[in-house]
């Protein structure tokens, strides 16, 4: 299957230090609490073969304020509170949240993308026309 087929939903996730940490170190993303608040409720939809693109805080050392990662997810566990995942590219051109912020206002990104760099945003699903252009539409190495 190709890693982009319309099967897949993808997702925008934004992650901090600690998520970071977690991601880089055990290939999970986390977040007990998503059933507490309506605003995570994307979190409930992310199934395995879907894709997710990180946005990191401009806490993460290794990355501030970058759209950079793309993951896929291999499995859910524990109640779907965490998500074991791959990493399957960098995205050569990382956006800097300056840029993801004319995107939008440009147009060039959808509305979803304006959640990157607010603060307490976790998740919420993007559209595959977002995916490929944040990803400039080049295939998963």
């Amino acid at each position: 299957m190709n890693s982009t087929q319309s099967s897949n939903k993808f997702f925008l996730v934004q992650i901090g230090p600690r998520g970071y940490s977690d991601l880089n170190k055990f290939g999970k993303y986390e977040n007990p609490n998503w059933r507490k608040s309506r605003k995570d409720q994307a979190h409930g939809d992310v199934a395995k073969g879907d894709l997710i693109v990180f946005y990191t805080t401009t806490h993460v050392e290794d990355a501030p304020g970058l759209v950079k990662y793309v993951y896929s997810v291999e499995t859910t566990k524990n109640d779907h509170n965490v998500f074991l995942l791959k990493k399957l590219k960098e995205i050569e051109e990382a956006l800097h949240l300056y840029v993801i912020r004319e995107m939008v206002e440009n147009k060039k990104l959808s509305p979803a993308f304006k959640n990157a760099g607010r603060y307490a945003f976790n998740i919420c699903e993007i559209s595959s026309d977002d995916y490929k252009i944040i990803t400039k539409g080049k295939e998963i190495r």
